[in-house]
């Protein structure tokens, strides 16, 4: 059985360093350039504020936060918890 790696990431503010998304992925540069894309539909508070990011010429930050093999939502619920304390994480 092979087991695939997954990645625990953040995005960033580029401007006030402030996280506001924690997500997983298998693939963070694909990931990464999806973030980056400006999105019409502003479904969510994460895609208005990428479009407002994208339209001042700059990128979301993505950190990558943890490899992980096993309970990748477990990982991921986790560092939402820790990031949201004090800040606004727009998943919760």
């Amino acid at each position: 059985m092979i087991i695939m790696k997954n990645f625990i990431y953040s995005l960033s503010d580029p401007i006030t360093k402030e996280i506001v998304y924690i997500g997983k992925t298998k693939n963070p540069i694909k990931r990464h350039k999806d973030h980056c894309r400006s999105d019409i539909r502003n479904r969510c508070n994460l895609d208005k504020w990428k479009n407002e990011i994208i339209n001042q010429g700059l990128s979301p930050v993505m950190k990558i936060l943890e490899e992980v093999y096993d309970d990748v939502d477990g990982k991921e619920k986790f560092y939402i918890n820790i990031e949201n304390i004090g800040n606004t994480v727009s998943n919760t």
